[in-house]
């Protein structure tokens, strides 16, 4: 993932962009819980859970289509 987001960066802002890349990362893993966390004030702890996971694995799937655009589309081709 890493090469495709240097290749798209030029050389001259390459450091600017990973350290934002990298905070990027840091402050979304960081609001997950925290909204999770809320949801799970309101609703049963199992419930809050249970939604966490389905978040997760759909974040994953949406993810992998996105690193890898030509795989879905040459399939449905």
């Amino acid at each position: 993932m890493q090469w495709r987001f240097l290749e798209g960066v030029p050389a001259e802002l390459q450091g600017q962009g990973f350290a934002l890349l990298n905070t990027t990362a840091m402050s979304i893993q960081g609001v997950g819980p925290l909204v999770f966390g809320v949801f799970a004030g309101f609703v049963p702890v199992g419930v809050a859970i249970a939604v966490t996971g389905v978040g997760s694995v759909a974040t994953v799937l949406l993810l992998c289509e996105a690193a890898r655009p030509g795989l879905v589309s040459a399939g449905a081709a």
